[in-house]
């Protein structure tokens, strides 16, 4: 059983449970009808995977960024899970909830209702049910009493200001990390999956994943700010941070053992997971991984140019500033 509080009130989750406190700010990367009728077919006894294929066709990056198996190489291949507690912030369509539920308990909080009955449609058709607890609220507005032995961050860290509804006094992601500290137990991890700001494609003019275009957000945050609204006139609230400023920032936080991963050809697709320290030997001894545009899937043009500066940078022992993205495991 899960206990947090909301709002002053102490509450409980049970193992299949589901609770929701309605939030005015979602993550939406389909719309709410898609979503329903989803989960509808997989209620009505269609296959989870033929579900989501008939809706979001085939071939196209959120097909890809919902079913496929990389999602979860990081935890098959790297850093397995067994039989611990664990809370997936922005759970999303369950990519890590569902595998990970295999041998775990899992609490998945997500601020999309929607999003957390397709986790529990397909968690009953897997026969997961009582191994996931499902919770609709903002991590920043809950308060867990629970203490997990791991937490996931994975693809979220880098949207905290979007969705922050307090103080703007305070820095969104510092919070953050801090609460994902407080709410770990002694020896718990946190494992986020981010890009890196200062990646060599994003260097070289590629698409942010977060906001679509080039040039701006590799730039240190408040140029990045700046040069945002000087171009849409809106804010810029999606933030990454290069190797050193995640380092700095996690021990902030008050974590202590803090271990990179570099990811490629991202975190979110990755086809090769090596600790950070290994990735220059790594490229001086492997072929190319390619990489692709992360806001929308579409293979670069440049591959080639894009290895051949990593060998030159491996060479000098710094490629590992370059990487697209980070897998992060934080402990006290």
């Amino acid at each position: 059983m899960i206990s947090f509080r909301y709002i002053g009130e102490t509450h409980h989750l049970k193992e299949s449970e589901k609770k929701y406190f309605p939030s005015s700010k979602l993550y939406e990367d389909t719309n709410r009808s898609t979503l329903v009728s989803i989960t509808n077919s997989i209620l009505g006894g269609e296959d989870w995977l033929k579900s989501v294929n008939t809706f979001i066709p085939q071939g196209t990056w959120l097909n890809s960024i919902i079913t496929s198996k990389k999602r979860s190489f990081f935890f098959d291949k790297i850093l397995p899970i067994k039989n611990k507690i664990i809370l997936d912030i922005g759970a999303g369509w369950g990519q890590s909830t569902i595998p990970l539920a295999k041998e775990n308990i899992v609490c998945a909080i997500e601020p999309n209702d929607a999003k957390l009955d397709f986790i529990q449609a397909v968690a009953y058709q897997k026969q997961l049910t009582r191994k996931i607890c499902c919770l609709g609220a903002n991590f920043l507005d809950i308060d867990f009493e629970t203490n997990f032995d791991v937490i996931l961050s994975i693809g979220v860290l880098e949207w905290v200001n979007k969705f922050y509804n307090g103080n703007q006094r305070e820095d969104p992601q510092s919070l953050f990390l801090s609460k994902c500290r407080e709410s770990l137990s002694k020896s718990g991890k946190l494992i986020v999956g981010i890009e890196n700001r200062l990646g060599l494609k994003y260097l070289l003019g590629v698409n942010d994943d977060h906001i679509g275009v080039p040039s701006i957000a590799c730039l240190e945050k408040s140029l990045a700010k700046k040069r945002f609204h000087e171009n849409f006139k809106k804010e810029l609230h999606s933030f990454t941070y290069s190797y050193e400023e995640y380092n700095e920032i996690f021990h902030l936080a008050g974590f202590k053992d803090i271990t990179f991963y570099a990811a490629l050809p991202d975190y979110k697709l990755p086809e090769v997971v090596v600790p950070i320290s290994e990735f220059n030997n790594y490229i001086c001894k492997n072929k190319i991984i390619a990489e692709h545009d992360g806001s929308n899937g579409s293979s670069l043009k440049n591959n080639e140019e894009l290895f051949s500066l990593y060998q030159s940078f491996a060479k000098m022992n710094v490629a590992h500033y370059l990487v697209p993205s980070f897998f992060i495991v934080a402990s006290l």
